[in-house]
C-alpha cells in the first residue's frame, strides 16, 4: 500500500500496554479536541505485519506523543517507534 493512500492522522500515540488505560483516556481527550489519533489496538488489524503497520502509522502522522513511563522506558517496541518517528 502507498503512503498515498493512507489517511492522515494528527498525532501517533507510542505507549508501553501497561499504560494503556491512561493512553485511552489521553486518545479520548486528544479527539475531543478535534484531533485524529492512530493508536495500534484501533488501527492494526488481524492479519497485518505488525512492524509495517507500525511504519506505516508513525508515516501516516503530522506528530508522534511519547508516552514516557517505567514501562515505556524498557519497551524496545517503544525503543523502536522512537527511532522511527525521529
Amino acid at each position: 500500500m502507498d503512503i498515498g493512500d493512507v489517511r492522515r492522522f494528527d498525532v501517533f500515540l507510542s505507549y508501553n500496554s501497561v499504560d494503556s488505560a491512561w493512553v485511552i483516556r489521553l486518545k479520548t481527550a486528544l479527539e475531543t479536541r478535534g484531533l485524529k489519533v492512530w493508536i495500534d489496538k484501533d488501527e492494526i488489524r488481524p492479519g497485518d505485519r505488525f512492524v509495517e503497520a507500525l511504519e506505516m502509522g508513525i508515516e501516516s502522522c503530522n506528530a508522534v506523543i511519547l508516552v514516557v513511563s517505567a514501562g515505556a522506558l524498557s519497551s524496545s517496541w517503544v525503543t523502536d517507534e522512537y527511532h522511527r518517528a525521529v
